[in-house]
């Protein structure tokens, strides 16, 4: 019995590629709102790992958003995927500010360790990713049986949200593939 959290693949919208261009924070916000809405890049392929753990999976969840939805369709999986908003990510939030400016790469410390603190303003607070996170913690604890496998088609924040409450309820982590793209973990009871 097993329950895997894999990352979804590459968005259309390369993070990498803008992570030292200098820009405000209100100019952060809606790179993160486009982002949010990002569809997956067409040209990349799956890593055979991810897709041969997949295959080993008989219940699959995924996030309501369209990167995770499009991951779950590359995979080729059932029709019957449980998708739920209480797997999508934690929004990275942001100040409206129009200056200073700073890179991309550098809001995006900034204001994930500010969120880590408490700071919440135009995304989500801890607090509440925290309670996603052990309502989606419960929903594959519930879903996951002795003779199957559950994954969930999530997102990196989001997901290690979910890991440290499955590690709560005596889930131990047995493979870690990294943070990038298609990633995954896996979690053995």
């Amino acid at each position: 019995m097993k329950i895997i959290l894999m990352r979804h693949g590459k968005p259309e919208m390369d993070l990498n590629a803008i992570r030292k261009i200098r820009m405000s924070p209100h100019e952060m916000g809606q790179i993160i709102r486009d982002y949010e809405n990002s569809e997956l890049n067409c040209q990349q392929q799956i890593p055979t790992d991810s897709n041969d753990i997949a295959n080993q999976c008989d219940v699959f969840f995924a996030s309501e958003l369209v990167r995770a939805q499009s991951s779950i369709m590359m995979l080729d999986k059932p029709s019957d995927v449980i998708y739920n908003s209480c797997f999508n990510e934690s929004n990275l939030p942001y100040q409206n500010w129009r200056s200073p400016k700073f890179t991309f790469f550098t809001w995006a410390i900034l204001f994930r360790i500010a969120w880590m603190l408490g700071f919440n303003k135009n995304g989500e607070s801890i607090k509440s990713g925290q309670e996603r996170a052990q309502i989606a913690a419960t929903k594959l604890i519930n879903h996951t049986s002795s003779d199957q496998n559950t994954l969930l088609l999530g997102h990196g924040i989001m997901n290690r949200l979910v890991a440290k409450q499955l590690k709560q309820n005596a889930w131990r982590q047995t493979y870690n593939s990294g943070n990038g793209y298609w990633s995954y973990v896996v979690f053995e009871k």
